[in-house]
Parts: C-alpha cells; sequence; structure tokens
C-alpha cells in the first residue's frame, strides 16, 4: 500500500477573496459586534471613505426596516392605504358612504369575564343612548376600518350595485387594571377624537347611582365629539378627493350650508309628532356603478347621530321630500275626524300631497282598541334649470310652507343643484321642449339625437290627446335625462306636470329604440296629467283602482301590452294605473290591440275602467278646452269601453 501524501499547507495569498455581498455582511456583523476598533483601517484613503459609504448605508436600511415593522409604522402604511382605497373607489364610480364606527378590542392577553362582560356593556352603551335612541353606529369587532372596507369591497364584488358603508372612526377599547380606556381616532385626518377613561363599577365601595352618572356623562361626551368631528368630514373627504383629481359630485357624504336644516329637522321630530323625513332626489353623477338615485332617511329614534348643524346638501339635485307623521291613542291636532286625501301648491312652488289615516287595532290580551293616527305628505320639489351649460354647479337652498298643515315653514332646509341644459328644440304647432341632462356635458355624446326627438314625440301625444294642438296649453315643456351610463333599469319618475325624467340607458342604440323612448315618455306625460288635473284626489278614481284585479293590471302593463314593451307596474297605485292605462289606450290599432290582450272577465274590467276615467276627465278638460271640442282622450275612452262590452258579449 502506497503511504498517504502529506497534506499541502495552502499559503496565504491562494486562498480565495471573499465575494462584494459576502465582504459587506461580514464587515456589518464585525462593525456590531466589536468596539473600538476600525474595519476599514487597512484601506487607502479614498477607498475608505467608499467602504464606510456604504458600510452606512446598510446600518440605515437595517434601521430603517426595523422602524417599518414598529406598530405605528404598520398602522400609518394601513391608514395611507385606507385613504389610497377609498379615491380608487370614488374614481372607480362606487357608492361611498361615510359613516359608522368600527370597533376595536385592543389587547394583548385573554381577557377575564368580568372584563368581557364590561366591554359588552360598554358597546351596548355606546349604541343606545340612556334616553333609549340610537347612539353610536358600532360596526362588529374588526382589526381596523381598512379590513372592514376590504371585506365590504370582496362582498360588494358579487352585487351589481356597487356600494360600501366605511366605517371612518376606529373606537379602541383597551382594558386597564381600573376600568378601560377609549380611544377615538379619525383614519382620514388621523388625529385623536377624544378619549376617556372608563372607570369600571366596584360594588364594594362604590354607590352604583353616582358611578353610573358620571359613566353617562363621559359617554356622552365621546358621542358629541363624534358629532362635531362628522361636522368637518366633508371638507376632510372633498380635499382628499380634489387632492387626486375626483369630482365632487361623486360624494355621497353629507355637505352642509350655513342654516337651521339640522335643527328644523329635529324639532320635527321634538314637536311636530314626525317620526321620520326622507330626502331623495338624483345625484349629478355619471359613474357606471352608482344608482342615479339619492334616499336620505332621518329617523326620530336616531337623533344621536344626526348633526346639530348646518343644512344638509345633496350630491346633485332634490326631487321631493317626504314627512311622516304619527300619533297613538291620542287625538293629533292635525287629525280633522275622518280621512282625508288633499293636494296644494305652497308659496314656492311645491306641490304637497297629503294622506291622513286612522287604523284601530285591539291589543292583544285587553280587547281594547288601539287607534293609530298616520299623516304622509309628500313634497314634489319643482325643478330648477339653469340657462348655461357648466359641469360644476353652485348648490341653492329649498324651502317650503306647511303652514297649512299646522307645521311652521321650513326655510333653507336643505340645498341642492340645478339642473343644466342641453339644447331647446321647437317643434310644430309652436311646441318647445327643453332637454336637460344630468351627466357631464362630454356625456350627452352618448346620446343619440333621435332619442330626444322620440322623447318630445311620445310627450306631445299624450298632451295632443288632452288639450288639442294649443301650444298655449303644453304642460311638460322638460325632459330630463338621469345618467346611467349603460346600466338599463325600470325607475323613472315624474317630478312635476312641467318634467318628466327618463335614463339615458333607454336612449343607447344598442338597448333601446325609438318606440320604447317614446312610450316611455307617454307613461310619464301621463304622471304629469294625473298630477295637473289632481286626480289623486278623486275618489272614483281611487275605489276604481281597489277593485280591479290582478289580472286587469298585468294585462294592461307596458311590458305585456307592447310588443318587446318594458316597465308598467299599475298594480301600485292609482297614479301607475293612470299612466299605463293612458298608455295603452293611445294604441293606433285599438281594437286589435283589446282582442288579442283581453279575456272577457278583464274586458268588463276594462269596460269599467274606460266608463269611469272618462266620467272623471270630462268636467276638468272640458272646462281647459272648452265645451264643444272634440277631446281625442275622451273619444278613445268611449271607442275603448264599446269593444270591451263587445268581447264580453262576444261579438
Amino acid at each position: 500500500m502506497e503511504p498517504r501524501p502529506a497534506p499541502r499547507r495552502i499559503e496565504r495569498a491562494e486562498r480565495p477573496f471573499l465575494n462584494e455581498a459576502s465582504h459587506r455582511a461580514l464587515l456589518g456583523l464585525f462593525a456590531l459586534t466589536t468596539t473600538a476598533c476600525d474595519p476599514f483601517s487597512n484601506y487607502e484613503d479614498g477607498e475608505y471613505h467608499g467602504r464606510q459609504e456604504a458600510f452606512a448605508e446598510i446600518a440605515k436600511a437595517q434601521a430603517e426596516a426595523k422602524t417599518a415593522k414598529s406598530p405605528e409604522a404598520l398602522e400609518a402604511k394601513t391608514r395611507a392605504d385606507f385613504k389610497a382605497k377609498l379615491v380608487e373607489l370614488e374614481q372607480a364610480g362606487y357608492t361611498v358612504e361615510i359613516s359608522g364606527i368600527n370597533l376595536m378590542v385592543d389587547t394583548t392577553g385573554p381577557l377575564s369575564g368580568q372584563t368581557l362582560t364590561d366591554l359588552e356593556q360598554l358597546q351596548q352603551s355606546l349604541s343606545y343612548s340612556s334616553s333609549g335612541e340610537s347612539g353610536a353606529k358600532i360596526v362588529e369587532t374588526a382589526t381596523d376600518p381598512f379590513l372592514v372596507l376590504q371585506q365590504q369591497i370582496a362582498e360588494t364584488e358579487k352585487r351589481t350595485t356597487k356600494k360600501v358603508d366605511v366605517p371612518i372612526y376606529q373606537l379602541k377599547l383597551k382594558p386597564t387594571t381600573t376600568g378601560i380606556t377609549l380611544t377615538v381616532t379619525n383614519w382620514l385626518t388621523n388625529e385623536t377624537v377624544t378619549s376617556a377613561d372608563i372607570t369600571a363599577l366596584n360594588s364594594t365601595t362604590d354607590d352604583y347611582t353616582t358611578w353610573h352618572g358620571k359613566y353617562d356623562a363621559q359617554l356622552h361626551d365621546v358621542l358629541q365629539a363624534i358629532q362635531q368631528d362628522k361636522a368637518k368630514l366633508a371638507k376632510t373627504y372633498s380635499q382628499l378627493l380634489t387632492d387626486h383629481g375626483v369630482s365632487l359630485n361623486a360624494m355621497d357624504i353629507m355637505r352642509t350650508h350655513p342654516g337651521q336644516g339640522m335643527e328644523t329637522i329635529t324639532r320635527l321630530f321634538e314637536n311636530e309628532d314626525v317620526q321620520r323625513v326622507a330626502i331623495n332626489g338624483f345625484k349629478h353623477n355619471t359613474l357606471a356603478k352608482n344608482s342615479p338615485f339619492i334616499a336620505w332617511e332621518f329617523e326620530a329614534g336616531e337623533t344621536a347621530e344626526l348633526l346639530t348643524t348646518g343644512s344638509p346638501e345633496l350630491p346633485g339635485t332634490l326631487t321631493s321630500v317626504e314627512l311622516r307623521r304619527s300619533n297613538y291613542d291620542t287625538k293629533p291636532d292635525w287629525w280633522h275626524g275622518k280621512p282625508i286625501s288633499e293636494t296644494f301648491t305652497d308659496q314656492y312652488g311645491n306641490l304637497v300631497i297629503v294622506e291622513t289615516t286612522v287604523s284601530n287595532k285591539a291589543y292583544e290580551h285587553s280587547g281594547e282598541q288601539d287607534e293609530a293616527y298616520s299623516q304622509m305628505i309628500s313634497i314634489m320639489v319643482p325643478t330648477n334649470f339653469l340657462d348655461t351649460m357648466g359641469r360644476e354647479t353652485e348648490a341653492l337652498s329649498w324651502s317650503v310652507d306647511l303652514s297649512k298643515l299646522g307645521i311652521p315653514e321650513m326655510t333653507d332646509l336643505v340645498y341642492s343643484h340645478p339642473e343644466r341644459p342641453v339644447l331647446t328644440k321647437e317643434l310644430q304647432f309652436g311646441f318647445k321642449f327643453n332637454v336637460y341632462y344630468q351627466g357631464e356635458d362630454a356625456q350627452t355624446e352618448n346620446v343619440y339625437d333621435g332619442f330626444y326627438d322620440a322623447a318630445m314625440r311620445g310627450s306631445l301625444e299624450m298632451q295632443y290627446a288632452f288639450y288639442g294642438f294649443d301650444p298655449e296649453q303644453q304642460l311638460t315643456k322638460n325632459i330630463l335625462i338621469v345618467p346611467t351610463n349603460g346600466e338599463k333599469n325600470g325607475y323613472f319618475t315624474a317630478r312635476n306636470s312641467a318634467t318628466i325624467a327618463l335614463t339615458d340607458a333607454h336612449m343607447n342604440v344598442r338597448e333601446s329604440d325609438h318606440a320604447e323612448v317614446m312610450s316611455t315618455a307617454r307613461h310619464e306625460t301621463g304622471h304629469a296629467l294625473f298630477n295637473h288635473l289632481r286626480l289623486g284626489e278623486s275618489q272614483a278614481i281611487r275605489d276604481l283602482h281597489k277593485r280591479l284585479s290582478k289580472d286587469f293590471f298585468k294585462a294592461i302593463d307596458e311590458s305585456n301590452w307592447e310588443t318587446n314593451g318594458f316597465g308598467g307596474h299599475s298594480q301600485d297605485n292609482a297614479t301607475e294605473f293612470f299612466a299605463s292605462f293612458m298608455n295603452g289606450i293611445m294604441e293606433y290599432r285599438l281594437e286589435d290591440k283589446l282582442r288579442a290582450k283581453l279575456t272577457p272577465a278583464t274586458a268588463a274590467e276594462y269596460a269599467d275602467a274606460c266608463k269611469t276615467v272618462r266620467e272623471a276627465l270630462t268636467k276638468p278638460l272640458k272646462q281647459a278646452n272648452g265645451p264643444y271640442e272634440s277631446i281625442d282622450i275622451l273619444i278613445k275612452l268611449t271607442e275603448g269601453e264599446r269593444i270591451a262590452n263587445d268581447i264580453v258579449a262576444g261579438h
């Protein structure tokens, strides 16, 4: 066996050098673990300084990485991401509603049973005030508002309407040795709104009444601080949007103007038996995923959540306001001995429709009668139009005089934006229409001009039938186009007798046609005529609607009556019945249509409807047109009654 060779000694100069990364890491480790030693002492001056700068960069990066992992830095990043996501959602067309408080328990260890009880009691106390009214709107426990926002976004992906309700406040509850520390933070401003140290009840040493009084006072101060901070939210949020180039028309958060609007609403709740105030309108917004409608509701039981100053501003145009009054057992001053329906116009041009009713219900155990009085006050707001085009408009105040109903005149109750014109067009016989569009001006390019003409012709057809060819009697003069950016829906609103509204989804060449637009315009003009002729006050019309059958309503709805028809919900109420019924009877080949759509049973109802409506229309139309003039709609109703009776008789 050959002897094993002796191990070769590698001289120092032959050893391989470390690569650059390893060298730098080793230097960093050496510097961190060695004192009174210079790791760069063997380098020449230029190389020495280069290595020293490299080392300084490494140390800086390590320090930044350590700082970035701190709880404070992570929370700051989350808040920045939160605001960035809000801007992104607004740009993407989401309806972003800023409200709510996110409740978070800040603890690192297990909680005792008593602490859990205290936390639960505190949550309930914040949700409901001591007077029983609703307090803070608490979102269930989560890590932070950003997490809640992300969860809502994930949920909205499953729905067609993109809407998120953002909890803008984070309310931290941190158990302490003596109770709970409460801190409220505004995630838009990154500021602490308020804080309080809630001392737990000590049943041995504390007087309960004294303790509970202090407890209620502290919670009241917390809710009041949040409420006061909310008054500044709109300004903060609008600044966030404008800083990122987002139109303020997209805002759904409540902005306020100097005024007494919110104070007025609170007084209505306290002094006038009003239980609910609903403010409705159209948004000035062209974003596809948004609903074009505004619906703000204020409830008497939620006064703790309401702003106490200023008048609210809608992100669009006000269309109607509703007040609901109710009283139990005691007859209110606004009850006049019997149910009534009345309509009047106030000094500001608002059309006010009042329905007052009473219901009797026996108590379950005693059998005693419980009388519930209710009154619905619907206020149709006159349309306010501008003379010039423009993307942004200044909000104007709205007032209403309900002194006739025992409610004080309300001035500057709410602010909203006027409509902007698209075009004015004169038609035959001197008739003229103004067309307005609620989207951005550039969006009008998406509406085919032929649809504007179809809407005008449809409205005129209905008006000709009632008032002939006299332009002095033109009732509907304005056509409002509401933006939905291609999202087809079935909502059409007759604003007042002078204005009808159609969605632009029905004015898209790929989604609609002239016949559908004309039918929609006729239907809405039917609503305008119903309001103008005050047919809501006609007991005969209301009784007729009550006795007609579901089969009849289904037969006359446009979706069934017309070829490729759309919409119609005549069963809902008398005005919807009237609009669909009038639209249908305008059919050119009426007899062919009636024989195709009616059974003997529904034909009998059709004859009844023709006779009742004709009798209700004859007097007001004869007064408007002259007693000897022929009126097309009365002729049509007579013809419809005759044909329907023939069908019943089997002819």
